[in-house]
C-alpha cells in the first residue's frame, strides 16, 4: 500500500487528535471570530457518522526483529475495543514526542483509485526500537511468556482464523512466545463514505454554481454499551478512542472538514430511552448551532443552505433509530454503507458499498406505474389526467388561437384567462388537486371534486388546491361527512408550456418554471387532511413523479404523522 507523510501545517497534526468532545458555544463563538469574512457566507453541509466496531480494523505484526515478516489483518475483541485504540492514540503521542508522524496509508479501489484509509505507525528509519508499531496497554503482565503471548493474541479476531490461539495452528508455534504490536490501522468505513459525500457536495454545487463553496462539518458520535458480564467495564467497548483516531485522520487527510466528535460517556448505546436523551441533549445542540448560524447568514432561505446527511453504517439498532428520529426536522440525506466488510474480506474500497439517497425518496413509499392501480386509486388518477388536459388546453388557448372560443375571445379584445396575470400573479406556480367521495362500496358511487391554488396579492392570503377541492365537495353536498373522503390527487403544472418537467424525487433541477412534482400537501392542508384521517385512516395521499402521471406515488395519511 502507497504511504504519505502526515501533514504538519495549519493546525494539522498529531497534536491535533487530543481535542475531543462537544464544541461548546464560548469556543464556537471564538473560532467564528476567527474565520475569514467570507466563510459566513457558505452554505453548510453537515455529515452524522455513528461510530461503530466495524469502523477499526489493524494490522497485526509479530514482536521482535522481524516483526513485519508475517502480519495479520484484525479486529479487537468487543471488550478490548477501546484499550486498543488507547494504545495505537499513546503511541502517536509517542511518535509526535519523538519529532516523527505516522504516515498516512492509501488502498486501492475496485476502480483503480486509491482513497487514504488509515496510518501506518511503524517508524522505519529506527529498526528495533520501541516505536515500531503500538504496543498493547493491558498486554497480561502474569504468567510465563508463553502464556501472556496467548493472553495477548487473544484480544483480536484474526482474518481467516478466529478469536482463539487453538484455532491458529497455522501460524507456526513461534508465535506463542511473541507478542503482537499494531503495526498498521485502518478505518474502512469512513475512508469510503467520504469521498462519496464529496461526490454528493459536488453535485449538488453544479446545479447553483454562483454559490461559494460550502463549509463543511462532521460530527462523530461514539459511545459505549453495558456488556453482557456485569461485572465488566462498559467503557472497554467504547468507540471514543476509535473517534479520536478518526479525528485525527480526517484533520490530516481532509484539513477543509471541521470535525466535531460527541461521545455518550454517561449513557448506554443500547437501550433506545439513554440514546434518545443523549442525542437531544448532546448531538442536536451542536446541529441547531450550525442552523442559527446559516439563519443568521441566509434569513428564511437556511434550509435551501444547509444539507445534513446520516450516515447509515453499523451500530445498535436503538442508536441508529434515534438518531434518524432526532434529525427528521431537518430532513436528512442519508448515505448508506450496505457492504460493511470489502476491505476486510479483500483489502480494497469499494465505492458501490455506499448508496445515496435522498429525505424525499426514503420517505415515500416507492412509485408504482398508473397501469399497475385498481379500484378508486385507478379512477382518481384518470379523473387527475382528465383534469390536467382540462388545464392545458386553457393554458394554450391564446398561444394556439384554435377553436371558435379562442377566436371570438381575442377578436373581442380579451384574454384567453387571467392565470398568470391575476388568479397565479404572485408565484406562477399551478397545483392541482382532484377529492375522491364515495358513501357506499358500490364502486359506481365514486364521486370526483376538484380544486386549484389561487394565489393574488391580497391580505387575506392564498387558497390550497387541497382545501379548495373540500369547500367544493361540501358546496356541492352539505351530507358529506369526514368519513365519505378517500383521497386526494396532488399535482403541480408550469403557466409555461415550454416549462420544464422535473422529477424533484430524483434530486433534478432546471432552469426557468418548474413544475414541483412530487408535490406534498402544505402544512395547512395536512392539518385537515389529518383530521380527516382520524375518522378513515385509511385515506390516501396521490403524488406524481411528474406531470405525465405515469408514475404515481400513494401514501396512507398515517404516513405523515
Amino acid at each position: 500500500m502507497h504511504r504519505r507523510k502526515l501533514l504538519t501545517a495549519a493546525g494539522v497534526g498529531v497534536g491535533a487528535f487530543a481535542i475531543g468532545g462537544v464544541v461548546h458555544s464560548e469556543q464556537e463563538t471564538r473560532k467564528l471570530k476567527r474565520l475569514p469574512s467570507n466563510v459566513h457566507n457558505q452554505p453548510i453541509e453537515l455529515l452524522v457518522h455513528n461510530i461503530s466496531h466495524s469502523d477499526l480494523l489493524v494490522e497485526l505484526g509479530e514482536e521482535g526483529p522481524e516483526r513485519r515478516s508475517r502480519t495479520y489483518l484484525a479486529r479487537p475483541i468487543f471488550n478490548k475495543f477501546q484499550p486498543t485504540s488507547e494504545a495505537i492514540l499513546a503511541h502517536m503521542k509517542q511518535l509526535h514526542a519523538t519529532g516523527q508522524s505516522p504516515t498516512v496509508i492509501n488502498a486501492p479501489s475496485k476502480y483503480q483509485i486509491r482513497y487514504p484509509i488509515g496510518f501506518d505507525l511503524s517508524t522505519p528509519n529506527a529498526p528495533g526500537s520501541d516505536l515500531d508499531g503500538a504496543a498493547l496497554l493491558d498486554a497480561p503482565a502474569e504468567g510465563s511468556d508463553q502464556e501472556r503471548a496467548h493472553a495477548a493474541w487473544d484480544l483480536f479476531h484474526l482474518k481467516g482464523i478466529g478469536s482463539k490461539l487453538w484455532d491458529r495452528s497455522s501460524l507456526g508455534t513461534e508465535i506463542g512466545n511473541t507478542f503482537p504490536r499494531v503495526m498498521n490501522v485502518y478505518l474502512p468505513l469512513i475512508a469510503t463514505v467520504i469521498p462519496e459525500w464529496h461526490r454528493v457536495i459536488k453535485r449538488r454545487a453544479a446545479r447553483d454554481p454562483d454559490k461559494p463553496p460550502p463549509k463543511k462539518v462532521l460530527i462523530l458520535v461514539s459511545g459505549a454499551g453495558q456488556p453482557r458480564n456485569p461485572q465488566a467495564d462498559p467503557n472497554d467497548n467504547s468507540t471514543e478512542g476509535t473517534g479520536k483516531i478518526m479525528r485525527f485522520f480526517i484533520e490530516a487527510v481532509y484539513p477543509d472538514i471541521e470535525v466535531q466528535h460527541i461521545s455518550s460517556t454517561s449513557l448506554g448505546i443500547f437501550r433506545y430511552d439513554d440514546n434518545v436523551r443523549f442525542v437531544k441533549e448532546a448531538v442536536l445542540p451542536v446541529i441547531d448551532r450550525q442552523r442559527a448560524l446559516a439563519l443568521h447568514t441566509f434569513g428564511e432561505s437556511w434550509p435551501d443552505n444547509l444539507h445534513v446527511t446520516l450516515c447509515l453504517a453499523d451500530g445498535p439498532p436503538a442508536r441508529i433509530s434515534a438518531l434518524n428520529t432526532s434529525l427528521r426536522s431537518y430532513r436528512p440525506d442519508y448515505l448508506h454503507v450496505w457492504r460493511l466488510k470489502t476491505f476486510w474480506d479483500e483489502r480494497v474500497v469499494s465505492e458501490e458499498d455506499v448508496e445515496f439517497h435522498t429525505f424525499h425518496t426514503l420517505e415515500m413509499r416507492p412509485p408504482m406505474h398508473r397501469s399497475q392501480l385498481t379500484g378508486d386509486m385507478r379512477t382518481l388518477v384518470e379523473e387527475m389526467i382528465k383534469y390536467r388536459r382540462q388545464f392545458e388546453a386553457v393554458r394554450d388557448l391564446a398561444k394556439t388561437q384554435h377553436g371558435s372560443l379562442a377566436s371570438d375571445i381575442l377578436a373581442g379584445g380579451g384574454e384567453a384567462h387571467e392565470l398568470g396575470t391575476f388568479w397565479l400573479r404572485k408565484t406562477r406556480k399551478v397545483v392541482m388537486a382532484v377529492l375522491l367521495t364515495k358513501k357506499s362500496d358500490d364502486p359506481n358511487s365514486a364521486v370526483f371534486w376538484r380544486g386549484m391554488n389561487v394565489e393574488v396579492s391580497m391580505p387575506t392570503g392564498t387558497l390550497c388546491a387541497e382545501r379548495n377541492a373540500i369547500g367544493n365537495a361540501l358546496a356541492g353536498d352539505q351530507t358529506i361527512c369526514r368519513k365519505h373522503i378517500h383521497g386526494v390527487a396532488v399535482l403541480s403544472m408550469t403557466l409555461d408550456s415550454s416549462g420544464h418537467v422535473v422529477d424533484t424525487a430524483a434530486g433534478g433541477e432546471e432552469a426557468g418554471e418548474v413544475a414541483l412534482n412530487p408535490l406534498d400537501p402544505c402544512g395547512a392542508c395536512m392539518e385537515w387532511l389529518k383530521k380527516i384521517g382520524e375518522v378513515n385512516p385509511d385515506f390516501r395521499i396521490v403524488t406524481f413523479a411528474n406531470s405525465s402521471c405515469d408514475q404515481v406515488y400513494i401514501r396512507p395519511i398515517g404516513d405523515y404523522s
